[in-house]
């Protein structure tokens, strides 16, 4: 997976209670050595919370051939939408964030709202979108 052209690293994990799913995760960019090191490694950590059916229109959005509309998100990410890149098998998504200001970890070129562009591998969508199946988690999991 690239963030806004770095290969990075995505960990995340669902965590269940009454009122819905918690996905919470940490981004890990890493720059190419030929690029200036970074006192502070880079990461940035994030935490929503969905209801079942916003988890599912997710996973539905994500699956979905045809996502010319953008997806509405709550917390920081304003939407999610789906944009044209070099490589048709790759998924190229921008997410627009909710700031008015610019956060400490940005480190890319600055316009409001501000956006950050994922590409994501074709092997990496499939187990991102199985990850986020209600099929794919333990049996004894109630909402």
């Amino acid at each position: 997976m690239r963030f806004q052209g770095e290969i990075c690293t995505l960990s995340f994990g669902l965590n269940f209670d009454r009122r819905g799913v918690s996905l919470s995760g940490t981004l890990w960019p890493r720059r190419p050595p030929s690029r200036e090191p970074r006192l502070q490694p880079l990461r940035l950590r994030f935490s929503t919370l969905f209801t079942e059916s916003e988890l599912v229109a997710v996973q539905t959005w994500l699956t979905a051939d045809d996502t010319a509309m953008p997806l509405l998100l709550p917390g920081a990410v304003r939407q999610l939408s789906r944009t044209a890149g070099p490589d048709a098998d790759t998924v190229h998504l921008d997410l627009e964030f909710r700031f008015d200001q610019v956060p400490e970890w940005w480190d890319w070129p600055v316009s409001f709202p501000l956006c950050a562009h994922l590409e994501i591998r074709p092997s990496e969508l499939v187990y991102l979108t199985h990850s986020l199946s209600r099929e794919q988690w333990s049996a004894n999991l109630t909402w």
